[in-house]
């Protein structure tokens, strides 16, 4: 990188008078992500924070640089990379540190992940992940517009899909915004990480059974998003492994294709059809809209209602159908009786 700025400087580099305007930009990002990187892989140590404060600058200017990469990937980094600085810790359920949180002032508390709760990224709480609207409304008032793309971006993107705290974030945003299945798989894909052995860079946070145990009982836990899900949640586990097993073979191709070209030469930046050949979007894989989900939910209500629901639920797409047929046939038979005076119309017409 440091041979890259030395060739922008002697070109005296402009990136508006440039064929390719996001060479800057590229540096800038690519820099910092590779600061940050070397923190979290030296042990991300919080008393040596000179990697990942580096990586926090270069970050700010990259996206000064291009506000509108990667669909706010950036913005989302950074926001990611300042909390990590800003280290707010678990706090267990009970003993000292409890106590010293419930006497804090409530404009601080409400702020801050409850006693044995996990903090999140965004930093949304229990209370306002519960409170929905089945759209991002809530979200934008939360100042957090656009946080779902920008998470997804973090995972597709980065290393974040092996982020506990990513996924445990992306959980909470798509709660918010009432996609209650989507933030179950998010949770589900958070417990395999746990299980996997991955951790928390959330200070004094637990590990393993521990880490999983605050994740799955505390009030923002798996309760939230299954009981959301009420009698749909084996429905969305199937579904998610289903997805998980897609995801593993489409990434396996992927690599595979990608490997094999660039041992012949090949490289996608110098070569538009690098991945004509590929089967499938190479920037990531094909899944379900929510119809699906949205189906699901509507048969559960309908099962909830009993058989009775399910006649009257039947019954009113065949009345309408019934209607919609019984408006043909009154046309038809206006538009016959039309037929019919018409060649009255024309001799009159004709004789005038």
């Amino acid at each position: 990188m440091s041979k890259k700025a030395a060739a922008l400087e002697r070109m005296n580099y402009q990136p508006k008078a440039h064929a390719q305007p996001n060479h800057k930009y590229r540096y800038l990002a690519n820099l910092g992500t590779f600061n940050a990187h070397r923190w979290f892989k030296n042990g991300a140590k919080r008393d040596a924070m000179d990697d990942l404060q580096r990586a926090r600058d270069l970050i700010k200017q990259a996206i000064a640089e291009n506000p509108d990469a990667h669909f706010g990937r950036e913005e989302y980094q950074l926001r990611a990379l300042e909390w990590v600085i800003q280290g707010e810790p678990f706090v267990p359920s009970k003993g000292a540190a409890a106590d010293r949180w419930s006497k804090l002032p409530y404009e601080t508390r409400e702020k801050l992940a409850l006693p044995g709760q996990l903090p999140n990224l965004l930093g949304i709480t229990h209370q306002q992940a519960v409170r929905i609207h089945d759209d991002d409304s809530n979200l934008d008032k939360l100042g957090l517009k656009g946080a779902i793309e920008g998470l997804c971006g973090l995972i597709i993107m980065g290393n974040a899909w092996e982020s506990v705290d990513v996924f445990y974030a992306l959980a909470m945003a798509l709660q918010t915004t009432g996609r209650s299945s989507f933030a179950y798989m998010a949770v589900l894909r958070v417990l395999a990480l746990v299980d996997a052995g991955r951790n928390s860079i959330v200070p004094g946070a637990p590990t393993g059974r521990e880490l999983r145990a605050a994740i799955e009982e505390s009030e923002t836990g798996i309760g939230l998003f299954a009981d959301r899900l009420e009698n749909r949640g084996s429905v969305v586990e199937a579904e998610y492994e289903v997805l998980k097993a897609n995801a593993e073979k489409w990434t396996y191709a992927r690599n595979e294709y990608l490997l094999a070209k660039l041992k012949a030469g090949e490289h996608p930046d110098t070569q538009p059809e690098f991945w004509k050949a590929f089967d499938g979007n190479p920037d990531r894989m094909e899944v379900p809209s929510g119809a699906f989900y949205m189906a699901a939910s509507w048969f559960s209500s309908l099962q909830r209602g009993g058989w009775l629901a399910l006649a009257i639920a039947s019954v009113i797409p065949l009345a309408v159908l019934l209607y919609i047929a019984d408006l043909i046939r009154r046309r038809r038979r206006r538009g016959a009786g039309l037929v019919e005076a018409a060649p009255q119309h024309r001799s009159f017409r004709l004789s005038k």
